[in-house]
């Protein structure tokens, strides 16, 4: 029987399961996370930006807005981190804000808080977390509202 693989790393255990493994499968809960570290349940999702780049796509949607298989790029993210814990978000908007918090709302269809602050004009990544460093008491994750990701957490 084959030896099984650490789901961390490219190192074998031994047939019996036992045996050399490295430090994140030993570290490692079910969860995925590692044994001991405090999970943050605060996030800031940075969707300021005017999706340039995307235009003529972005003119009448914010970019964390455009549709990806039927949903908006947020609701993926807001889905994600809401599996692994967070309970509370941040995002911050310039371009057409009245597009994310009439979808968004207040959170509880994802079964968290969701609280927005407005830019008059973007203050970029640094400034976006600054602006909303009151929202914060501990640790949180920042992630940009436009991005996809199946990473744990």
């Amino acid at each position: 029987m084959p030896g099984r693989r650490c789901g961390w790393c490219t190192r074998s255990t031994n047939q019996a399961g036992r045996g050399a493994r490295c430090g994140w499968t030993q570290m490692a809960r079910k969860d995925g996370r590692a044994r001991g570290a405090s999970q943050p349940t605060k996030a800031m999702l940075l969707a300021a930006g005017q999706g340039t780049r995307l235009m003529p796509l972005t003119d009448q949607t914010p970019k964390c807005m455009v549709r990806v298989g039927g949903r908006p790029l947020l609701e993926y993210t807001i889905t994600w981190l809401r599996r692994y814990g967070v309970q509370e978000v941040v995002i911050n908007l310039h371009h057409l804000p009245a597009a994310v918090t009439g979808y968004f709302g207040d959170g509880s269809r994802w079964d968290l808080m969701i609280t927005y602050t407005q830019e008059p004009e973007p203050l970029g990544t640094a400034g976006g977390v600054k602006n909303a460093a009151a929202f914060f008491d501990g640790p949180f994750f920042v992630w940009y509202g436009d991005n996809l990701s199946t990473c744990r957490l």
